[in-house]
């Protein structure tokens, strides 16, 4: 590690000037006009507060004619107040297009980086802690940056504009400006205090904001009225507090006292030191005039001010590096999960010795499994909750790399084929599927709408057999999905939900179409009548689906039934049966409880 690395100072440095120079790239114009209106405020004090200060307090001095004074006080503050105004100006126009840009920029490269990552970071805590503090604070730790920096540098032009006043009058003056700097040992502590405080909070947090979520969600209203989940929310909620509590225990005391003695320095220390001085030198030595006592005292005090402000950003300058080398953990992270430079070849694919282990966990989820799709195969995966079926299904989709074992496509290894190219063979539709707020058009296409989309998209909606109730919505394909930004919002069921992801998956066209549970939440003559107009319109596409309803699987070329994550039975339905098995058991089972509730009703 080199000397750089080793020195906070050394890493601030470099990460504020990674900041400012990936600002600099996506809003070019964003630091030279926040520093020149800075630099113009900074410049109009000084001369508002010196030399004009100065020449009133003296025309009083000296007897001069009121008129004059008055007229003079009426040009200085006017030209103090158009300074003022090109500085509004400043934040009202330009601030608002700077932070939409940086907002776009950065945002944009983080929520890049999030879907690069595997699947398995989100199932890891402290990553996923770490995902949304940086989340959470990019474009506010970014604009502080910015702020940061040009404050840090328009104080350095004040000290040195009210520094080079004050030693033409008295040097001695600056000793007592500079006095700040045996404070900077508490500054630093008070950043590290107040980076521990925040960092041990974000997991606090992450639970009270869960909690909150589960209250005003739509998906938990019913839950929330129907069962005692109040009670276990409320119970998180609570704990998540404490526990801030206990942070602010842990941290509180430390921050209010090095707060304190900060105040108290400038207070009951330099403020009255500076007076006394300046008095002394005016009525007892005679070297300063009244006006040049008012102006030395405010100019020690704004150069005071001045190199406080200045240490406070060196501090936040230090406090933001620590974000800054979140962001570059996050930012820099490599995934393990990544392509080769082969091009996909549609063809066979297949499972060969599988297994699988979650981290963490002791127990294989998969076990040897080998499976077999012939190019426009439709392959059955039934069996039990927990057999493996699901992860099965993230194999194949890359979502995860086996443990052991290979997938192949076309006889290559998929970890050597283009990653995006490789997920673009497959249409997927998981059985937890929702519309997100967009129009019903945008739900099927999941990209930019263009012109020749709308009969496409209607074609989609007919093939999955929920246009008749798309249409009937006020607005058709156009009408906006849930009520999140819409009062007049549509609610579909959660089986015309799943029929809207399935026309999405039609809409994609692609060779391989994967159906995790995409008929949980129909009827069983809904689910028949889904699945034949399915394998109608897939006649010359691979389907995979999982269905726990196994006249579902009827239809398939081949079925696999899994159980613990292995296969234990494979072959035609009609193969199946004869084998008598764990199987033929499942169904007969399964359609014996369909007699059942046919009677029943």
């Amino acid at each position: 590690m080199n000397k750089e690395n080793k020195s906070p100072t050394g890493r601030a440095f470099r990460n504020t000037g990674q900041i400012l120079g990936t600002v600099f790239r996506l809003a070019p114009f964003a630091i030279p006009v926040k520093l020149v209106l800075a630099m113009l405020g900074r410049v109009g004090y000084f001369y508002y507060s010196t030399y004009i200060l100065k020449f009133v307090v003296s025309t009083f001095e000296h007897g001069l004619a009121f008129g004059a004074v008055i007229i003079g006080v009426v040009l200085i503050v006017g030209g103090h107040r158009l300074f003022a105004l090109i500085q509004q100006a400043g934040e009202v126009f330009v601030t608002p297009y700077i932070s939409a840009a940086l907002d776009r920029g950065f945002m944009g490269m983080i929520y890049d980086q999030a879907r690069r990552v595997e699947l398995s970071c989100y199932e890891d805590p402290k990553f996923y802690d770490q995902y949304v503090k940086v989340q959470e604070n990019a474009l506010e730790s970014v604009t502080q940056v910015i702020n940061n920096f040009v404050s840090f540098c328009s104080s350095l032009l004040q000290l040195i504009l009210f520094g080079t006043f004050l030693t033409k009058i008295d040097p001695i003056f600056i000793l007592f400006a500079l006095l700040p700097l045996l404070t900077v040992f508490v500054r630093k502590k008070r950043a590290a205090l107040e980076y521990k405080h925040h960092a041990e909070d974000v997991e606090h947090n992450r639970h009270r904001k869960y909690a909150q979520r589960v209250f005003y969600m739509s998906e938990y209203a019913k839950e929330m009225r129907l069962t005692n989940a109040k009670s276990f929310m409320m119970d998180r909620y609570d704990r998540a507090c404490e526990g801030r509590k206990d942070v602010i225990r842990k941290y509180g005391k430390r921050e209010m006292l090095c707060d304190y003695f900060l105040s108290a320095f400038l207070d009951a220390l330099l403020n009255p030191l500076t007076l006394i001085y300046a008095v002394y030198r005016t009525f007892m030595l005679g070297v300063m005039t009244v006006a040049d006592c008012v102006v030395i005292i405010n100019s020690v005090s704004s150069i005071t001010y001045a190199f406080t402000a200045f240490l406070q950003q060196w501090q936040t300058m230090h406090k933001l590096s620590h974000f800054v080398d979140d962001l570059n953990v996050f930012l820099q992270y490599e995934p393990k999960i990544v392509g080769g430079d082969e091009k996909p070849l549609i063809g066979e694919l297949c499972l060969n010795n599988v297994s699988f282990t979650y981290e963490g966990s002791e127990t294989p989820t998969l076990r040897n499994i080998s499976i077999r799709v012939g190019h426009g195969e439709k392959i059955a995966l039934v069996g039990h909750n927990g057999a493996g079926k699901s992860t099965l299904i993230k194999l194949l989709l890359r979502l995860y790399d086996p443990t052991e074992g290979t997938v192949t496509l076309n006889g290559q290894d998929v970890r050597q084929l283009k990653l995006e190219e490789y997920r673009a063979q497959y249409a997927t539709v998981f059985q937890d599927c929702k519309p997100v707020a967009l129009t019903v058009m945008e739900n099927v296409l999941m990209r930019p709408v263009q012109d020749s989309d709308e009969e496409k998209v209607i074609e989609a909606l007919k093939l999955a057999d929920v246009y008749d109730r798309i249409a009937a919505l006020p607005h058709g394909i156009h009408t906006v999905m849930t009520k999140e930004f819409d009062e007049n919002g549509a609610v579909l069921s959660g089986g015309e939900a799943q029929k809207l992801a399935l026309a999405h998956a039609y809409f994609q066209n692609a060779p391989i179409l994967v159906l995790d549970e995409p008929t949980s939440a129909l009827d069983p003559i809904a689910e028949h009548k889904m699945y034949q107009r399915m394998m109608a319109i897939s006649e010359n596409k691979s389907v995979i689906f999982i269905s726990h309803r196994l006249s579902s699987a009827v239809v398939a070329d081949r079925i696999y039934m899994l159980e613990q994550g292995a296969v234990i039975e494979s072959g035609t339905h009609s193969e199946l049966m004869k084998k008598n098995g764990k199987y033929a058991d499942m169904f007969r089972k399964q359609a014996e409880n369909y007699r059942k509730e046919e009677n029943a009703v």
